[in-house]
This record gives C-alpha cells, structure tokens and sequence, in this order.
C-alpha cells in the first residue's frame, strides 16, 4: 500500500436490491511523517492557521499555529471576557509544542470612536476604528492573562482592507503603539507583528487608505518585532509580483526592515481532484519562494475546508487528507534544518532555489525547482554538482528516483510540478546550463513561418552528439515532417539550433487555443539523458476592425460547455441549475474607439439581482472581465454590475503591480442597461487609465470574462465563461490570446 507515497484515494459505491445507491470517497495520506522537530526553528518556522485539529499539524511538523479569540463579541465595556475556552485551546496547543501566534481582534459596537461617522449602505461594524483606551484595555487583558503562553501578537486584520478598518492609517498606528506598549508590560518576552496587511490597495483592491501599509513600515518601526504580510492567491501573476514588486518596494525603502512574517496566506481549491493537486503544489510554491526572499516564518491559511463552502483547508472538512497536505509534510521533512542559499538564473517564470546547512556541518544540498507559466516550454537544464555526488529527484509527495551524474552534472526537468533535487557530497551548485531548454513560440498565423528553436548542450568533457527531433501539432495537417538532426557538440559547449516551418495559408485551425508541439532529443550514448518536451504553440483571434454593432460577435457563450454551475449534483436545488440560453447567455465584442479600449456584452438573463456592492459583487448577476496587457506584471480584472436600485459601477479586483497607474474604478466609462430580459454592457477602457497603446494591443493579450448568474435568490448560482481561470481561481494561463491589427 506504501510502494508510493501521496494520497490513495478511495472510492466505493453501494447499490441495494431496489434501485437506492450511494457513493463516497475515502482517503490515506500514504506518507513518513516529518513529526515535531525543534532543532530548526532559529532558522525558520512553518505554520498553520486553525487549532481544531493541533496533532494532524503536529504529523506533519508544524512549527506555530495561528490562533485568535472573540473579545469583540463577548466583551462587556466593563472588559469582562471569560477566557476559558482559549485556555484550553492554549493548553492543548502547548501539548503538541507548538509556538502560538494570536490575531488580535475586532472592534466591539460599545468600542467604536464617538467621533467615527458611520459609512451609508452595508458595513461591517467591527472594522470600525476602536476608542484608543478600550483597545489598551484588550490588548492588556490579553496579554495579562496569557503571559508566558502567547509567543507573537498580530494587531488586527488586513488593516488596508476598509473592510476590516474604515478608521484612518494614524488611528491604526496609534492602536499599534498602544497594543505593543500593553502587551511589553505584561508580557515583555512576546513579539508584536503589524496588522497581516493583505496589499490589495497595490493590486487593485479599493480601500481608504493605500498607503497605510508604507506608512505604518515607516512610522511605526519602534513598535513592532515583525511585518506580518498575507498574500493570498496564485503564485504566478499574484502572489510573486506582490512579493518582488510593491512589497519589496516598501521594504527596501528602509535601513533596516524587521522581518517579515507570513501569517495569512493560501489558496483556494475546488471539490475537483485537479484543483486540489493545483493547490499543494502552489503551497510548495509560496513557502519555498517566501522563505527564499527573507521570510522568518510562513502559516497557511487553514487546516480543515469550511463544510460546503470555502476549501482553503490542507485536509477536508471531515479531515481528509487534500494532496496540500503531503506536500507540506514533505516540504518541511525535507527543508527544516536547511536555509536559502541562492536563486539560480533560469530566465523569466523559471525558478530553482538551492537549500543547504547554513552551519555547514553537512554537504547536503537540496533544489526545489518548477517551470511556473504552463505557456513556456518545457526545458531540461544541467546542474553542476561535481563528479563525486550522488543525486536523487523527489515529487512533492516524497517519492524517490535516483539520477545519473554526467560530467559533474546532473539533469534537472523544468514541468509544472515543484520537484526536489537531493544532493549529497556535491560542491556548491550555483548555476544552471542548457540541456534541452526550446525558445517560446510567439503567437503565429496560417501563411507565415513557425520559428523552432532550442538551446542544446553537452554536458560531458569530449565532443558528443546530440539527437534532437521535432514532433508537429496533429492539428497541421499536410505540413511536411521536421527531419530528425543529428548535432555534434564540443565539450561543455552549448548551441542555439533553429528550425523554420513553412504554414500553408489554407490550413484549418481553430480560432484560438494551444496546439502543442513536441521536442525528442537524446544524448548519443547516454541512454538516462534524454527528454521529450511540450512547445505550447499560442493560437490567436485576430478581432476586426470596426464597431460592434457592425460585425458578428467576437465570442457567443450559449452552449452547455460554458455554462458553471454549483447544483448540477444537488435535486433540491433544481431550480437553481442552469436551464438553457434563454435563463443565461452572452454574445460579446471587442474594439477600439480612439484611444479606448471597448467590451460590449449582450447578456439574456431572464432575472436580474445584484444587491451587492464593490468586492461582494461577484455574488450576483454582473460580469467580471481579466485581460493582461504584453509588459505589464499581472492582470486587469474587473467587476462589471447594475445594481437593483440602478447604480452602474464598476470594481477593479486585481490590477498589475509597478505600473504606476492610480486604480481605474472610478474612471472607467461604464453603461449598463436593461430591456426586455437583456442586459446590456458597455465598458471603455481608456489607453492612459490602463497602460495600453495600439502597439500592444497588436502584439496580443490574453482576455476572457464571466457573466455571474443569481435569478434573485441571493446566492451565485454559477456563471458562463470564455476561459478557465476567473472563477474557479485566479490565473490567466487558459485564457485565450486576441490581438488587434497594426495602426
């Protein structure tokens, strides 16, 4: 049952006499545990948020748990709090040896600052700015009580949310000061961490104060041990360009910035098999990367998904084992104990961090190593090592191959998945060298020339041959085979090959997508060194010129295999399932207007609601529009919505990082109307707002969009796409490429 480690999934099914069945699925994590382990913690801590179930963490070695408490709701004015629930949540923590890190909480109602002028509409009173005395209050009840037993302090939540604060950056900084002078005096041993600050304001999110993360950095340095920072989402296009771009920024700007401590950050799967695979490998991701730009201490978001509802968890809800939850056990087995010690140079969304003994007592190396953008190639490069180590390759679930030496180097397969390199007896490895590593093909047409080329070396000391073969698309239909090439290489030399491919104007392929392209090549001799590599080969749709309301529409979403929906499985909610192209579909356009970008949709919608405003409003009838821009780190995506009392508003929940371009939400050219069951979009996208020229625009960007569906029940019954990578988590690989001619 343990020949391979990871998660064996069990499914069963039961069916009775009269017709009744049921079905299920159980799961092993099949796994070496890494269990409790102290020894590293000087170097780095490991953590989780969520106590409900402190040995499953312990299992897999975590260092620190977040944990919080709800003074704000069960506080009298008179500071009255039963603390024994959190008691025994403490000594239970202690049992398993675990640091603790505590969220400081909310504002109570009775707490609120009489000069505070409540918002119009829905808000949410705890993220109130709190009387300054009544926040010392807590903050030394707290501390008092916990003296000994609570190991780091986080002052409140996402501060630069207006959601969780709609006071001011100098109310939240006198909180901060007053909650660290409190908790020093009772409790002088613990360590104060910043509000987690979630950096939203930088990547579009609108909130009141954008710049209360710098500020409270700046300002406030003599009243915090350590920056707490969340960053959730992706890691590719996310969660990387917050870290090296506006983060870095802020922190760079100071002499000597406290560490940074990771107390909040994840990602959401799905109920789908996939999704969760997806989600352990972007948690090895995130940590390794973290850890590597300076981080002290990194906590994923959750143990356990919520029931029925938000899966941000390492296990299920009934606490079965998602493939995040290995992962992370291998993770720590594998790396506590270890430190950064470089980022070797792979090129552009190509990582490789090595790890080794900061004490040097130990010549073991490890590399954790992946190719993030699934659009690139795929690429095999060589790794110096030297001629006396031993090398084996590790999957994220601990599995073990072992690897073959060449020339003092061993060969490092750059895929989707995070892989470990294991190295012992080596000589430092600090660089990485070409094996097989093809260029990326730029978008192509029918009727022009398809460019393949690949960088190829030799990895040995004497003159070797190089087999390389390329594998067309099936799709290309009646174009001529690449003939196989036979390459002879010095030693240690490395050389570009390039390969030109005639495509027949007349040749059928569809109107966007990915065609995929393969690379053979082998080492003549070497029977372990050789690789067969995917070329992803971008398709594009090339939009005409003129308006919509001349042309067909450039994407029509009215067939069954765009429509999402979340009751397919579910009888008592048929009515919420999605009935056919009258209760929801979409024919949409794009073009350009001057110096705007423009996105029509025509949505037939039998029943409009949206009740929400800004963030929320994703929750009903609206539509959420991505595109990304050639240059710019990360990508626009906007929320689109009229709601029921008529407002039309638009929401930026995500733009690029480093443009220096103020969020658009306010000044984005919006119409929205509604007739005879239609709904009616408009939205201009205006060059200098967004960072667009027509030179960009004729490169090629990717774009898709949603059309959120709730026929008035309060709830997002699902939606219709153009693309993956919207709504069922943020990423723009499997968006289609549109472009714009030249003029």
């Amino acid at each position: 049952l343990a020949g391979r480690m990871g998660v064996l999934r069990l499914q069963w099914e039961l069916v009775d006499a009269f017709g009744g069945q049921i079905a299920g699925e159980n799961r092993l994590a099949i796994m070496v545990p890494a269990g409790p382990e102290i020894s590293h913690r000087k170097y780095f801590l490991f953590g989780n948020g969520g106590s409900r179930q402190p040995g499953m963490l312990s299992q897999i070695g975590i260092d620190v748990i977040r944990m919080s408490d709800n003074w704000c709701y069960g506080a009298s004015p008179d500071g009255k709090f039963d603390w024994s629930d959190f008691d025994r949540q403490i000594e239970q923590a202690d049992r398993y040896g675990f640091r603790k890190q505590w969220l400081m909480t909310y504002t109570p109602v009775w707490g609120i600052r009489k000069d505070f002028i409540k918002p119009k509409g829905e808000w949410y009173s705890g993220g109130a700015p709190v009387e300054p005395e009544v926040y010392r209050m807590y903050a030394r009840d707290l501390a008092t009580h916990f003296k000994g037993k609570i190991d780091y302090y986080e002052v409140r939540n996402e501060v630069d949310l207006d959601h969780y604060w709609r006071g001011t950056v100098d109310q939240y900084i006198e909180i901060l000061k007053d909650a660290f002078g409190e908790i020093r005096k009772a409790d002088p041993n613990a360590k104060v961490l910043t509000s987690g600050f979630a950096l939203l304001g930088a990547h579009g999110g609108r909130n009141l104060n954008p710049d209360i993360q710098e500020r409270t950095i700046r300002e406030a340095q003599d009243y915090f041990d350590f920056h707490a920072f969340h960053g959730h989402g992706e890691f590719f296009g996310i969660f990387q360009p917050q870290v090296d771009g506006e983060l870095a920024r802020i922190r760079q700007s100071l002499k000597s910035p406290k560490p940074l401590f990771y107390t909040e950050t994840s990602v959401i799967s799905d109920a789908s098999w996939p999704s969760q695979v997806a989600q352990g490998d972007e948690l090895i991701k995130k940590v390794v990367f973290a850890w590597a730009r300076g981080a002290y201490a990194y906590e994923w978001f959750a143990d356990l998904d919520w029931k029925n509802s938000e899966m941000w968890g390492l296990c299920t809800w009934d606490y079965q084992a998602k493939p995040a939850y290995v992962a992370y056990n291998t993770l720590i087995k594998t790396l506590r104990g270890l430190t950064p010690q470089r980022q070797l140079e792979l090129g552009t969304d190509q990582w490789a961090f090595v790890f080794a003994d900061p004490e040097g007592k130990s010549t073991r190396q490890v590399v954790v190593f992946w190719r993030e953008n699934s659009r690139l190639p795929d690429a095999d490069v060589r790794l110096a090592v030297g001629g006396k180590a031993s090398c084996k390759r590790m999957d994220q679930y601990g599995n073990q191959t072992d690897e073959v030496v060449v020339g003092g180097q061993v060969l490092a397969a750059l895929r989707g998945h995070p892989v470990y390199l294991l190295v012992e007896g080596g000589e430092p490895i600090t660089k990485a060298l070409p094996m097989a590593v093809p260029a990326s093909v730029s978008a192509f047409d029918t009727g022009s020339v398809l460019r393949l080329a690949a960088d190829v070396g030799n990895p040995s000391d004497s003159e070797t041959t190089i087999r390389i073969a390329w594998k067309l698309p099936p799709e290309f239909k009646g174009v001529a085979d690449v003939p196989e090439q036979l390459v002879k290489l010095g030693g240690g030399v490395a050389r570009r090959i390039v390969t030109e491919v005639p495509i027949p104007a007349d040749l059928r392929m569809p109107s966007f997508g990915t065609l995929n392209a393969q690379l053979d090549y082998s080492l003549v001799g070497v029977d372990s060194w050789k690789g067969k590599l995917n070329v992803p080969l971008q398709l594009t749709r090339m939009i005409p010129d003129g308006a919509a309301s001349t042309r067909m529409a450039d994407f029509t979403l009215d067939t069954g295999d765009s429509v999402v929906n979340f009751f397919n499985a579910d009888p008592g909610n048929a009515d919420k399932v999605w009935k056919g192209s009258a209760d929801l579909s979409a024919k949409a356009w794009l073009s350009r207007d001057g110096q705007n970008l423009v996105f029509r949709c025509d949505v037939t919608d039998d029943i409009h609601d949206q009740p929400f405003m800004g963030g929320d409003s994703w929750k009903a009838d609206g539509i959420q529009v991505a595109f990304t821009i050639p240059g710019q780190k990360g990508n626009w995506e906007l929320g689109l919505y009229r709601t029921n009392d008529g407002k039309v508003l638009a929401h930026v929940f995500s733009m690029p990082v480093d443009t220096g371009l103020e969020n658009p939400w306010d000044k984005t050219p919006l119409k929205i109307t509604r007739e005879n069951g239609k709904t009616l979009y408009e939205a201009r996208f205006p060059y200098a707002r967004y960072g667009i020229t027509d030179e960009l625009l004729s490169q090629g960007m990717r774009f898709a969009f949603i059309v959120n569906d709730s026929d008035g029940k309060g709830i997002r019954e699902g939606y219709i796409r153009l693309a993956e990578g919207i709504g069922e988590g943020k990423s723009t690989e499997k968006f289609p490429v549109v472009r714009f001619k030249a003029r």
